[in-house]
């Protein structure tokens, strides 16, 4: 079973698949806003921006935020910042013992399902496959944060979807 989430907890943000242009700074603000009117406090990893590595340097600095968010036990909770590709090529590097010791939830969508995917079948661990954080609760923001508090908080599994 995943921890639930409660006030004051920490949520990591990090790229694990596409990066993040710098124009998107301000919806990432805005999401954090988001976050931070649900009670909860945000990480960003320090690689969620575009630069001009190489494919192995990106790599490794997807890598290095991933594990960084694991290992942080503040963070609760990891949401990737937007969906994308590549994240497949992550798959081998994961330390999924530490992952299940761990016990986060992860957050995700898009190409982000093989992480997700990957989680549950290595540990069992449940996954959610949701908003990813460059548009947190944005849009009918009253009915996306009342699911999300809901599920996360509340640890209430049925969401009632209006059509």
């Amino acid at each position: 079973m995943n921890k639930q989430i409660k006030k004051g907890d920490y949520i990591g943000v990090i790229s694990s698949s596409g990066l993040l242009k710098f124009s998107n700074k301000e919806q990432i603000d805005e999401s954090i806003m988001n976050a931070n009117e649900c009670g909860l406090n945000v990480k960003l990893g320090n690689y969620l921006y575009k630069n001009e590595k190489s494919k192995e340097e990106l790599l490794k600095d997807k890598l290095s935020d991933f594990n960084k968010m694991i290992n942080d036990d503040d963070v609760k909770m990891i949401i990737f910042s937007r969906g994308g590709q590549d994240s497949d090529e992550l798959l081998d590097y994961l330390n999924y013992n530490l992952i299940k010791k761990t016990n986060k939830n992860f957050v995700g969508l898009s190409d982000l399902t093989s992480i997700l995917n990957a989680i549950y079948a290595k540990t069992g661990l449940i996954t959610f496959h949701g908003c990813v954080f460059k548009g947190f609760l944005k849009g009918n923001h009253k009915y996306n944060k009342d699911n999300f508090v809901n599920l996360f908080f509340n640890n209430n599994k049925i969401i009632d979807i209006k059509l």
